[in-house]
């Protein structure tokens, strides 16, 4: 079973908001309450893709990973603070946990980065994704002590931004 990462489009939103769906869920499973969880479904997911894609699109880059043409990840990047490059998103379905698709679009995810200039890269990560945050150690990136609150749907969330050179 080989991944494939490639560049995604609009016609790839349905399959982008199915594994963000399916991906927050399990993610977001023991930091959100479940009416939240559920708020996060495909079709909510999907709307979110088709308004944000097209109103990126100069400046953004979505990145699909494929399990012998199934979607079963993606990332998408951006411009971020002080000249970084921002990792906006990186998720991978629950079924293809640990299989090394998502060190797949971690290295795609950094490759366009740089391709677009930047040599210093951001994230932020919900505080408590604890799965997400040994991810991002295992890959380099550290936090580097700065904080935000922000909505998820209805919940105000604290994140906590990681930065990797």
């Amino acid at each position: 079973m080989s991944v494939i990462i490639r560049p995604g489009g609009p016609d790839d939103v349905p399959a982008v908001g199915a594994v963000h769906s399916a991906a927050r869920r399990a993610g977001y499973a023991r930091i959100l309450p479940p009416d939240a969880l559920a708020a996060m479904d495909p079709d909510a997911m999907r709307a979110y893709w088709a308004e944000r894609l097209p109103r990126e699109a100069g400046t953004h880059q979505l990145l699909l990973a494929e399990r012998d043409g199934a979607p079963v990840g993606f990332c998408y990047v951006g411009p971020g603070g002080d000249g970084r490059g921002l990792l906006c998103a990186i998720h991978v379905v629950p079924p293809a946990h640990g299989t090394g698709v998502a060190r797949l679009l971690m290295a795609a995810a950094l490759d366009a980065l740089r391709s677009r200039g930047h040599d210093a890269f951001e994230l932020w990560v919900l505080d408590g994704n604890d799965r997400a945050i040994a991810f991002y150690g295992k890959c380099g990136w550290k936090p580097d002590g700065t904080r935000r609150t922000g909505m998820l749907g209805d919940v105000e969330t604290t994140q906590v931004r990681y930065t990797y050179a």
